[in-house]
């Protein structure tokens, strides 16, 4: 159907005048800052009263976590988390995740849950943005051969805290850095989290603030649901290998295990000064990370790559780099952890081929 042009050009100048011309005043940070006072829930952090190492004049139009989070997603370490392997090296295949791609999806599960919570969306996002900061090449079993390494040992969440505070400099508030140091799960039955009282930096205990337990938890659920989904995708596993009890609970279809999961979260945490998962959720995610473990994390085969290789590459970087850097064995961590897998290879190999040695070397599969 052809509309006249008259007609056209009347409907779209009403359509501008409805847009409006002029804009409204400026929502500043002292009106953010009373929209969480008004509308946030008892139990929430507030931007106005956070703590920095270094004291700030504030943003005339952010609240102090949109501050942080804006800090963390816009310098260079976030973006380097495309080069790390979440389960697979470099792949191919732009639907696979990476480090990145995770941070990303426990950022988007975990403002989700916050807003129903009526927590600060916020600072979760920020958290959630910076919890992996610090990961090494070759995932968890890179992490695994630079803790061995190393004389002090390493923890990526330990590194992550370590590069927004000395490395990057980002002087981002007690909250956010408080969250990215305790975000890791010690043990596989972690289903009620109960924000740690007062403010010491101790990774051995829950974050100190519901949005940090927010993360913590989201974690875990965006690691089970996009592990699994890769490898369905692969063909590494199928569907009815996936635990009985998880389907039954979970439900039949695997993308809709996001949607149970974090309903579950919101039922079983509404009205509560903790978070949780009902029994029943709880223990069907866990039969599914044990499960992922088992036939993805752990499988060599379907990785592609094996733990010697790994510990190839990362015992003769380190080697080089301790040597190079004069004995510095903080700046050699530094160094080594912030390469991305492609990076660590490539060096692995050069280092190899000068020094004659013959080295069995991860390579990407997919």
């Amino acid at each position: 159907m052809k509309f006249p042009g008259v007609f056209v050009e009347k409907y779209a100048m009403s359509a501008i005048r409805k847009i409006g011309t002029t804009f409204i005043t400026p929502v500043n940070r002292m009106m953010l800052e009373l929209r969480e006072k008004t509308l946030l829930s008892p139990g929430a952090a507030l931007s106005e009263n956070i703590v920095r190492s270094r004291k700030e004049n504030g943003d005339p139009y952010r609240t102090a976590f949109q501050v942080d989070r804006d800090r963390i997603f816009y310098s260079p370490w976030l973006p380097k988390l495309k080069g790390k392997a979440q389960i697979y090296i470099a792949p191919s295949w732009p639907s696979l995740n990476n480090r990145y791609t995770h941070s990303l999806k426990v950022a988007r599960v975990s403002i989700e849950i916050a807003i129903a919570l009526g927590l600060n969306a916020d600072l979760v996002e920020a958290i959630a943005l910076g919890h992996d900061l610090g990961h090494s090449p070759f995932g968890h079993e890179g992490e695994a051969m630079l803790g061995k390494l190393s004389s002090t040992g390493f923890k990526h969440f330990r590194q992550s805290l370590r590069i927004v505070d000395e490395l990057a400099k980002l002087n981002l508030s007690w909250e956010v850095r408080n969250g990215i140091l305790c975000h890791s799960v010690k043990t596989r039955s972690e289903h009620k989290l109960v924000p740690h009282p007062g403010t010491e930096m101790d990774d051995s205990n829950m974050p100190g603030t519901l949005e940090g337990c927010v993360v913590r938890l989201c974690d875990k659920i965006a690691y089970v649901y996009h592990d699994l989904q890769d490898a369905l995708f692969l063909k590494i596993v199928s569907q009815n290998q996936i635990p009985e009890y998880t389907q039954k609970i979970l439900g039949p279809k695997v993308r809709g295990f996001y949607g149970a999961l974090i309903n579950d979260v919101i039922e079983n945490s509404k009205g509560q000064s903790y978070l949780s998962l009902s029994p029943e959720v709880g223990k069907a995610m866990e039969e599914l990370r044990a499960f992922n473990y088992e036939k993805i994390v752990q499988s060599d085969e379907a990785k592609g790559y094996t733990n010697q290789q790994v510990q190839n590459a990362m015992n003769i970087l380190f080697e080089y780099y301790f040597k190079e850097f004069e004995k510095n064995e903080q700046r050699t961590v530094d160094y080594v952890a912030s390469l991305t897998d492609m990076d660590a290879i490539k060096k692995a190999k050069q280092l190899a081929d000068k020094l004659g040695k013959k080295l069995d070397l991860p390579t990407p599969k997919y």
